[in-house]
């Protein structure tokens, strides 16, 4: 059975195809970045009221000496110390933020004495290690999301383009924590370690900036212009970051994915505009065999923010066609793929044995709600809640998407801001602030019918 010929040889069709992929893969992590952008902007508004804060309590005429910051807290203010800092353990178990950082917030606890100067360094501290643990959550679910998208949709670009189908074997997590764990770049760090680096350099920024507008005498206005600068730079690297990291394992993605389909060859497919750097023009429509796919080399992306794709190359149809007319798993004679055929009905036909289980972050983590927010974290123990009250990640996520009713957020006792997205099936409590699902039931039928569902029981 041989590939359609007038798809086969159309290298402008394939081109397109894989720029629409490339461009919804890219859509997503501008979204994260939109969100994580309003992350950023709610930690720079908590370091700034601490700043001012500080200088309120020490300054004298909005000015304080280096002497002055050094000086010992009271005992009194020790104690008010230990009392945020146990805070910040608690909320760090709670997040499972950076071990280290947590001890180090319990030596701090148990020291007899500590400056003002060096007090608020941990508090401003603080603001960093919990904005970048949560963008690490966030970027893995996102990057886990983007690999394995952008295989199964690959696949099915590429047969439905052939007009030939085949049986593929499923992704599992071993295959998608090997691509995420995979240096591309030449200093051998992953998107993990990029994040890390990100947060030591912000700190250090913060740190010298702050110090040294006090030895100046700066006013509260100057220190906390000088902070909100090392901010504004660190959020400019983490939108690249994501963006770039995104990139790579799209790229990565694709390779696997061709040599999965045995593909021979792939080319490179640049968006070309004023914009276009000159990397990317000089190396658009260039075919590469696939031993040579070297992310970041012979493969996307190239450089930061890079827009640049690969697609399938076919020099002629006989290779492909003969490795197409057989399942290599099963040895039968594949199917063919109809050009109106949907993804979803392809994945179902021909993706088999998929053993990925995906943690809930992973499926969760991205999704855009009803009112236009976007999930940045799961609790703990939302895993708990499913397995005791058994409802489902497609329910949950439904009722995220499309809920019968959204509820008025709600403050509890603990000063938490919540509301509920009452859906068909599952009702999701959700932390509007941190962006976080944080538990969930079954929906009752009386809240069903109250918001004009279709109880279960009705539905055959």
């Amino acid at each position: 059975m041989l590939p359609a010929p007038n798809r086969m040889n159309n290298a402008e069709y394939w081109a397109r195809r894989m720029v629409i992929l490339h461009t919804a893969l890219e859509d997503r992590g501008l979204e994260y970045i939109h969100n994580l952008e309003t992350q950023f902007d709610r930690a720079a508004a908590s370091i700034e009221r601490d700043i001012s804060v500080w200088y309120q309590r020490y300054a004298d005429n909005n000015a304080i000496s280096y002497a002055e910051a050094r000086k010992r807290l009271t005992a009194g203010e020790l104690k008010e110390f230990r009392w945020s800092v146990k805070e910040y353990i608690r909320r760090g178990q709670e997040s499972a933020l950076d071990g280290r950082w947590v001890k180090e917030l319990e030596n701090a606890s148990a020291r007899m004495h500590i400056s003002r100067l060096d007090a608020l360094k941990l508090q401003l501290q603080q603001q960093a290690e919990v904005l970048h643990g949560g963008q690490l959550d966030g970027l893995d679910a996102l990057l886990r999301r983007t690999y394995a998208d952008g295989f199964y949709q690959t696949a099915f670009e590429v047969q439905r383009g052939i007009g030939t189908g085949w049986t593929l074997h499923g992704l599992n997590e071993g295959t998608v924590g090997k691509a995420l764990s995979r240096p591309w770049t030449t200093d051998g760090r992953t998107f993990s370690g990029r994040i890390w680096a990100n947060r030591d350099a912000l700190v250090r920024s913060v740190n010298t900036h702050l110090t040294q507008a006090i030895i100046r005498g700066d006013g509260a206005r100057g220190a906390i212009d000088a902070v909100m600068r090392d901010m504004r730079s660190s959020k400019s690297n983490a939108a690249r970051l994501v963006m770039t990291e995104s990139a790579a394992l799209a790229s990565a993605a694709q390779k696997d994915c061709f040599n999965t389909l045995g593909v021979e060859r792939y080319v490179i497919v640049a968006t070309l505009d004023s914009i276009t750097s000159d990397v990317c023009r000089d190396l658009d429509g260039k075919v590469f065999r696939m031993p040579e796919y070297a992310v970041g080399v012979t493969a996307p992306p190239f450089h930061p923010w890079c827009r640049t794709c690969t697609a399938p190359w076919f020099e002629d149809m006989a290779g492909l066609g003969e490795r197409a007319s057989r399942d290599p798993a099963t040895g039968k004679t594949v199917t063919d793929v109809p050009k109106d055929m949907k993804y979803p009905e392809w994945k179902e036909k021909y993706v088999t044995q998929e053993t990925l289980k995906k943690p809930y972050a992973f499926a969760i983590i991205g999704v855009r709600t009803s009112t236009g927010a976007i999930v940045q974290s799961v609790a703990g123990h939302f895993e708990d809640s499913m397995d005791k009250r058994g409802f489902s990640i497609a329910e949950v996520i439904d009722a995220l998407e499309h809920p019968l009713h959204v509820t008025e957020t709600v403050i509890d006792a603990r000063g938490r801001p919540s509301q509920q997205f009452i859906g068909v099936r599952a009702t999701v409590v959700y932390n509007s602030v941190d962006n976080t699902a944080v538990t969930g039931w079954l929906t009752g039928e009386k809240r069903i019918k109250k918001y004009g569902g279709v109880s279960s029981e009705n539905t055959t």
